[in-house]
């Protein structure tokens, strides 16, 4: 299983290019989880084009490896050898 964490700010341009990215993979990421690290104003976090996803909310700007955190909390992750995490930036 591949599951593929998404950390960002705010939306925009690399944050969907990156999106699309994940998308188009030639093995495809079995769940995306969208980690919202403190967006607010104009540029909301909106993962509406990952599928499945699900959205995170740190509840305020923390760092990388936090926000990280906050996601493996939601998330089933298994201790299986064959699971495997994609931990990105909004400009991966």
């Amino acid at each position: 299983r591949v599951v593929a964490i998404l950390v960002a700010h705010s939306a925009g341009e690399l944050f969907a290019t990156t999106l699309r990215a994940v998308a188009a993979q030639t093995r495809p990421a079995d769940e995306v989880i969208v980690v919202d690290n403190g967006s607010a104003g104009a540029n909301p976090v909106d993962a509406r084009a990952a599928h499945p996803f699900q959205v995170v909310a740190t509840g305020g700007r923390v760092p990388f490896g936090e926000a990280i955190a906050c996601a493996t909390r939601v998330t089933n992750l298994e201790a299986l050898p064959a699971d495997v995490l994609w931990l990105l930036g909004q400009d991966s």
